[in-house]
Order: structure tokens, then C-alpha cells, then sequence
């Protein structure tokens, strides 16, 4: 059993570096790393935000260089056979030292007079003693993911050992699933996530517990909030599985009705070319774009200017919005007819255009104002129009 040393009461002044992509803009996990005797003595601190909100702990919990943060910090003695022999627990007034990217990270790995040259020699050390020699070194993402699986496992043997009501993780084959029960995920024999509270609502949720936890604090909702998150996450876990077998589904129908209108000559062979490009490229990301392409392309949806269609179906339209739905439904079913975009051009050499479609019983028609050089622009907008027309009769 690990030696667990338990929280102080006041924050300890610590620092240390994170190590994250190019572009990153929430820094919710650092490491401070030395040699002590044979073996490691290793600091991991995330931002404490128990006591913050989504919103707040996203704005003010980043780990950025050179501003203090309440932090909470994971402290492993690890021997040299790489054995965790205890785990400090401490409150931590934390600044970090840098904002380490990847590209700096392979600096300071083959830099000598980089100062964080030994640190990261002997993190990439610790990653694949921990691994048992299964860890060959392709870059600092996988040092960064064995090391936070290191202390996910470890909090959630110290949550199960303790009782806690965590959301832990398990698999049922390659699929994740969430429980109050702690189950095997992958190798692990138990497993819940804490590393990244700023970008994961369970790392929060986690971090709350424990931290209300190790400093006494009644928290008689952490069960109630685990069980919420878990309920949730499940169910959006199998709607997406469910989405996910549709697109499957409306790819392989597409594909198969693509095939046949080239063979018997209802498309050329470069639409048929450039289609099959776009599903390579995965640009039919979802049920509903697959669904509006096959019901443009094969017959329920009658008329011209298929490609603006393809546009629409391609914009950022939240998926859950239930208009858009039963506009896909229409199209499904052959509800829609008639789609035509017709040009004029006006003084200026600029381009009007006009769209009308007829979707069951009920009739739209838009005009674009005269600000567009090119067909395809005035085009694209105006089928943009009417579908913003339709959406809006939809939701009264």
C-alpha cells in the first residue's frame, strides 16, 4: 500500500513547467521533477478549482508563466525499480517556470545549457521505467500521457480505497464508459481522470471531491453531482455511438448510390471523382450532411444548384437544433422540391440572385442584395437566406 502524507494546512510556494501543443490557452497540468538518491521525487500541480465555476476556473485557473495560482500538488517518491513508495498531498501557491510547447520541449531535451535540461532528461527516464520497457520515445506527448496516467490511477486506488463518490472510467471492449463503482479501464484495475479540471467538467468534479475530502469539509452533494456527470456522459456517449453508426450507415448508401448514378450517367465522372475525394477527406462529418447530400444528389430533392445545397449542409448548424432536424427529415423524405437559384446582374457588373423552394405545402423565395462579384457567391448566399428562412417558419 502507497504512504499517503495528507494535505498541510497552508500552500506551500512550489513552481514548475508545463508542457502542452503550440496554440494552447488553458495550462492545467505541471511538473517539477529531481533525482533523489536512486530514484524520483516528482511534483504534478493542477489548478485547484474546487471552488470556482466553469467559467471562472476557465478564465483565471490557467497555469500561465509567471502569475501565481492556488494550485494542488501531487507529490511521488518513486524508488529506482519505479515503484510509487508515497504521495504527498499539498496546497500550493504555484508559479510556473514556463510554458513549455513541443518544439521546446525537444529544445530542452537536446539543449544541455537549456534550464530545464535535466528535468526533462530525467521525466523521458521516468516515462519508460514506468512504461516496464514498453515505451519507446516518439516526442513529449507520450512522456506528458504516462505521467498523467500515473497519478489518474493513483488518485482513483486512494478515491476507492477512501470511498469516495468519483466518476471513475471503464471499458467494455475499445468504448468508455463512466460509473460511481470503480471498474478496469484498459490496464488499469481502476481509473478516473483529475489531470485537466480547467478543460474537463469530471477532472472538476473529481478535484472537488478530494480536495473537500482532505481538508474535512462536509460535501454531502458530491454524490448527487457524480451520478448527474455520470448519467449524462453516458447517455451522450451512446447517442454519439448511435450517430456514429448512422453516418456509417448514410456513407456506405451515398457511396453505393454515387457509384450507380456515374455508371448510368446521371453524374460525370469528375462530380463522381470529387465526391469520392470529400468522403476520403471526411468532409461528411455527420448523419444529416450525408443525408442532405444522397437526398439532393438521388432524387428527393428536385431543381439546380445542388452544390449550395452542399454548402448549407457543410455550415456549423448546431446539430441539436430541431428545426434543421426536420429540415433534414424533409429532405429525407422527398419533402422538398423545386430548389432553383436564378442570377441578375446589375449596374456595377455585381450579381443578384434569387432562390425559391417549396418544402411540403409551404413555399420561400429570397433575393440577395447586390453586393456579390461572382455567380457562386450570390448563389451560396442566397440559399443560405432561404434555409435561414425555412429554420425560422420551422420553429414557430
Amino acid at each position: 500500500m502507497i504512504q499517503v502524507v495528507r494535505l498541510p494546512s497552508r500552500p506551500v510556494n512550489r513552481q514548475g513547467a508545463t508542457i502542452d501543443p503550440d496554440g494552447t490557452r488553458r495550462f492545467d497540468d505541471a511538473f517539477f521533477i529531481q533525482r533523489v538518491g536512486g530514484g524520483y521525487r516528482l511534483e504534478l500541480t493542477i489548478p485547484n478549482t474546487a471552488t470556482y465555476d466553469l467559467s471562472t476556473r476557465q478564465q483565471k485557473m490557467s497555469l500561465l508563466k509567471g502569475w501565481e495560482r492556488k494550485g494542488l500538488t501531487f507529490i511521488f517518491t518513486i524508488n529506482a525499480q519505479f515503484k510509487v513508495e508515497s504521495l504527498e498531498f499539498s496546497r500550493s501557491a504555484f508559479r510556473v517556470s514556463e510554458n513549455l510547447t513541443y518544439a521546446d520541449f525537444e529544445l530542452a531535451r537536446s539543449s544541455a545549457e537549456h534550464p530545464l535540461h535535466q528535468q526533462v532528461l530525467l521525466l523521458i527516464e521516468l516515462a519508460e521505467g514506468l512504461s516496464g520497457g514498453q515505451f519507446e520515445y516518439e516526442g513529449p506527448r507520450g512522456i506528458v500521457a504516462v505521467i498523467m496516467k500515473l497519478l489518474n490511477s493513483k488518485i482513483a486506488e486512494f478515491s476507492q480505497e477512501h470511498n469516495l463518490p468519483m466518476v471513475y472510467c471503464y471499458t467494455i471492449g475499445d468504448k468508455i464508459f463512466y460509473s460511481i463503482t470503480p471498474g478496469v479501464f484498459r490496464a488499469f484495475p481502476v481509473y478516473l481522470r483529475i489531470t485537466s479540471p480547467l478543460r474537463r467538467d469530471e477532472d472538476h468534479l473529481n478535484l472537488k471531491t478530494l480536495f473537500n475530502f482532505l481538508i474535512g469539509k462536509e460535501d454531502p452533494d458530491a454524490r448527487d453531482r457524480a451520478l448527474a456527470f455520470i448519467e449524462l456522459a453516458n447517455r451522450e456517449g451512446r447517442e454519439i455511438e448511435r450517430q456514429l453508426e448512422l453516418v456509417a450507415l448514410a456513407r456506405r448508401r451515398f457511396q453505393q448510390r454515387l457509384f450507380q448514378a456515374c455508371r448510368l450517367g446521371t453524374i460525370s465522372r469528375d462530380i463522381y471523382e470529387e465526391f469520392i475525394l470529400r468522403f476520403v477527406n471526411k468532409e461528411f462529418s455527420t448523419y444529416s450532411q450525408a443525408a442532405i447530400f444522397s437526398a439532393v444528389f438521388f432524387g428527393n430533392v428536385q431543381g439546380e444548384c445542388h452544390e449550395n445545397l452542399f454548402a448549407l449542409a457543410q455550415s456549423k448548424m448546431s446539430e441539436a437544433d430541431n428545426a434543421y432536424r426536420v429540415l433534414v427529415h424533409s429532405l429525407e423524405k422527398g419533402r422538398v422540391r423545386d430548389f432553383r437559384v436564378e442570377h441578375y446582374t446589375v449596374p456595377g457588373d455585381r450579381v443578384v440572385a434569387s432562390a425559391k423552394v417549396q418544402v411540403g405545402t409551404r413555399s420561400y423565395s429570397v433575393v440577395t442584395p447586390s453586393n456579390y462579384e461572382k455567380r457562386w457567391e450570390a448563389s451560396r448566399a442566397a440559399a443560405a437566406m432561404i434555409m435561414n428562412e425555412i429554420i425560422t417558419d420551422l420553429r414557430r
